[in-house]
């Protein structure tokens, strides 16, 4: 199989996964691995491909921020309820400069909520790490948000590396939104550059 079907059946895969509700389409499409969830902390992580290599071969710097995020936002979710909704207020990512090979694991930690403000505003800290080391390290604050009335709130699915896969869809068995996001696909994979860089935009 070619890197290109490689990556046209991963973009698939995260359709189809997509169709679960309670997680956003790019953490489907990277496959993030809840690994551990508990009030305690959270780890996450992926396993970086084709699909979302920089120029250099190393993960993406959005994809390892949206790791660092998701890892963040369980951490402090886990405090609430899987169906709590958060809204990522501010988030900080320092860089130590080692190359994002391998799997990408974050580390998460609860730190807190913090006092006085008008909503519950939740903090906590994360350590990305890869093949070489420590990627990165930060922190980031999240506003629980209240359900708009009259809608129900999915859990989000904290599935794992090997969890069972949903139905894949085929390429003409998709709906109109599904179709947009294929044939962006198509365009970055026949643009000059990195798939991913051209797929985020």
């Amino acid at each position: 199989m070619s890197v290109s079907d490689t990556i046209r059946r991963r973009v698939l895969r995260g359709l189809a996964l997509n169709r679960v509700p309670g997680l956003h389409f790019p953490g489907n499409f990277l496959d993030v691995s809840f690994d551990r969830v508990a009030r305690s902390g959270a780890r996450l992580s992926l396993d970086p491909g084709p699909w979302c290599a920089d120029a250099a071969g190393e993960a993406d710097l959005g994809a390892l921020a949206m790791l660092a995020d998701l890892a963040l936002g369980a951490s402090i979710r886990a405090q609430l309820s899987r169906e709590a909704r958060i809204a990522t207020v501010s988030m900080s990512l320092q860089f130590t400069g080692a190359p994002a090979r391998g799997r990408q694991r974050a580390q998460a930690r609860f730190q807190g909520f913090y006092e006085g403000a008008a909503s519950r505003l939740g903090l906590s800290r994360v350590a990305v790490a890869g093949a070489a080391g420590l990627v990165c390290f930060g922190a980031g604050s999240f506003m629980a948000l209240q359900p708009p009335k009259g809608v129900t709130l999915h859990p989000v699915p904290l599935r794992k590396r090997g969890s069972p896969f949903p139905f894949f869809p085929d390429a003409m068995n998709l709906n109109q939104e599904e179709r947009k996001i294929l044939a962006r696909a198509d365009a970055a994979l026949a643009a000059r550059g990195s798939f991913i860089g051209n797929f985020w935009g």
